[in-house]
């Protein structure tokens, strides 16, 4: 039973997008029909041939090509679906300076052979050594498919990324920092994010514990912002956030035709700036920051 539970949740791990879409299928709700968040990523796919090189110092002998690029075989002994057979996809490549300034790294995010709680997946990190990519490790939940580089004062670079995770009609699109000197698990896998729009206009505002207000919640665009006096770039979010108080007549008309009328929302534009190794609202957009802060307490 355990090895076909794993299984269920590979399959699920194909994409982001695939992941959220089967989610909130299984929800019964219909779609929200949100846009995609505009979002500066340098994450890439890279050429075959370069995408090989970059494999084979991470699973020699058993690199497979195609739509799906990855290390074919059993798991690796440090995932946590160790042994079983299935391919090990690369969903994303981001070069930078991440461990000194003048390192030459790459992110390597990979899905598959990790559950849900684990968000389907990790990064392996590389660095150039004598004119060669070599692994330096493996991190579970550390979701990189999505990132944008970000220089320090020191010109070494963090990465600060975006993700999607949900269930039962519930959807949180979080932006969060990975250092990858000192990575952390992110999204399902940990809660490290510095904003978050939540979203449960799919569950009609009713659960088996009773009834909740509809929240509606959305990132529509993330903007990076240099500094005149060599600090990191300031974060510029727009986002738009609405509320919507349910009654017993607004959930069955919702569940009926399964939609109902969504809470209008309004649109904020919010300034996060580099406070250490965390980004953290400007002062004059905190008030704006807190309105985002209401989300699901089964999180």
């Amino acid at each position: 039973m355990r090895f076909l539970m794993r299984k269920s949740l590979f399959f699920l791990s194909l994409t982001s997008s695939l992941t959220i879409a089967l989610l909130l299928a299984a929800s019964g709700q219909c779609s929200t029909n949100r846009a995609e968040t505009s979002f500066p990523s340098d994450t890439k796919l890279p050429a075959p041939s370069e995408l090989r090189s970059l494999l084979d110092a991470v699973c020699p002998g058993r690199v497979v090509m195609g739509n799906g690029a990855g290390c074919q075989g059993h798991c690796p002994e440090y995932t946590d679906l160790r042994g079983e057979d299935m391919t090990w996809n690369v969903t994303g490549v981001t070069l930078g300076h991440f461990l000194s300034p003048t390192s030459d790294d790459i992110a390597l995010s990979v899905s598959g052979c990790e559950p849900h709680s684990m968000n389907f997946g990790g990064t392996v990190l590389l660095t150039r050594r004598s004119g060669r990519w070599s692994m330096l490790w493996y991190k579970a939940g550390v979701d990189t498919s999505r990132c944008h580089k970000v220089s320090l004062r020191d010109h070494r670079e963090i990465l600060v990324c975006i993700g999607e995770y949900g269930g039962q009609g519930n959807l949180w699109t979080s932006l969060y920092v990975e250092d990858l000197g000192s990575p952390k698990p992110a999204l399902m896998a940990g809660g490290s994010e510095f904003f978050t729009a939540y979203d449960n206009t799919l569950t009609c505002g009713q659960s088996e514990s009773g009834m909740f207000p509809l929240i509606r919640s959305h990132i529509h665009h993330v903007e990076f912002v240099d500094s005149a006096n060599g600090d990191p770039p300031a974060i510029w979010v727009s986002a738009s956030y609405g509320e919507k108080a349910t009654t017993p007549a607004t959930v069955s008309a919702c569940e009926s035709k399964q939609a109902g009328d969504l809470p209008e929302t309004r649109d904020h534009r919010i300034e996060f700036i580099l406070n250490g190794h965390d980004y953290k609202p400007a002062p004059s957009s905190a008030g704006e920051a807190r309105i985002f802060a209401r989300r699901d307490a089964t999180r």
